[in-house]
């Protein structure tokens, strides 16, 4: 969930490439399959599923039974037991639906030296600064931005437990929905806004064990990934488009080449004239980065 403004931006790092002022004069960003990237860890996450066996597998069964707010219950409730065996069908086939994901990668700070270095080119390139809400909202419900994670194993991630904690939140919202437009009693309301905070981090825990985690030697780029759901099965990218109002900023590496800053110049005052344009330069006090 969104904390605050620097939280909802996007940070992307690029070199002075023709092949970036092509994709901003368009309005797209690249979005590729996570079989392209470098890690060899990409979606590296085990995936389980299925009703689990309270005696076999007792955390599973109990994570089950608290997505559900149902730890009250015993394990051999027949309601509970019937309501599983209906959830097992809600299941999402995680498996196949990541395969047709394509990721494209941003930071989490404007003025980090280590992107700077890596991926902008050591200050010759430039950096897009988007606010994901504007991003997402002309995009499909199936295209959602998520915090990297970083660990020294990969995860397991459960759609069983997924399933559960979706299906009451959308159980929830409908019924908050209800009690607001008949202006219902408070406590009511805020119970129920409750239960969809932790219905909510549930699911968004699952989705970023899923999609989002990495070893933690890259934990360096803090990085924030925007994902989009693929129209056909195969490995090829897509450009995802994106509405003008998204892009807020553009901050420019103080070693930029001169040409290449006047063409970029001209793509911004030609589509771009509401972002603020900022010159990202080095400290003469430290080893940190000014952005003026």
């Amino acid at each position: 969930m969104m904390q605050s403004d620097a939280s909802r931006k996007l940070y992307k790092f690029s070199g002075p490439t023709d092949y970036a002022l092509q994709n901003l004069e368009r309005g797209v960003i690249f979005c590729q399959h996570y079989s392209a990237y470098n890690d060899p860890f990409e979606f590296w996450t085990q995936i389980i599923g299925g009703i689990p066996d309270a005696q076999l597998e007792p955390d599973r069964f109990a994570a089950a039974k608290n997505a559900w707010g149902a730890d009250f219950m015993a394990d051999d409730d027949e309601y509970l037991l019937e309501y599983f065996q209906s959830v097992a069908e809600e299941q999402p086939a995680f498996q196949e639906i990541r395969d047709l994901k394509r990721i494209a990668c941003f930071g989490s700070s404007p003025d980090n030296l280590l992107m700077w270095s890596h991926y902008g080119d050591g200050l010759r390139g430039l950096c897009l600064v988007f606010d994901d809400t504007e991003l997402l909202k002309a995009s499909s419900t199936s295209t959602f931005a998520v915090n990297v994670a970083y660990q020294k194993s990969p995860p397991c991630a459960d759609a069983f437990v997924y399933a559960v904690a979706s299906g009451l939140f959308e159980y929830v919202l409908e019924e908050l929905e209800e009690q607001e437009s008949r202006g219902h009693d408070n406590n009511q309301v805020a119970d129920n806004k409750k239960t969809l905070g932790e219905k909510h981090l549930t699911m968004t825990e699952t989705l970023q064990k899923i999609y989002a985690t990495k070893p933690l030697e890259w934990e360096y780029e803090a990085e924030r990934r925007l994902l989009v759901r693929a129209e056909k099965s195969g490995v090829e990218p897509i450009f995802h488009k994106y509405p003008r109002t998204a892009l807020n900023g553009i901050l420019i590496g103080e070693r930029m080449p001169q040409d290449f800053r006047r063409r970029l110049e001209k793509v911004v005052s030609d589509y771009y004239g509401h972002a603020y344009v900022k010159t990202v330069s080095r400290s003469s006090s430290s080893y940190s980065l000014e952005i003026r």
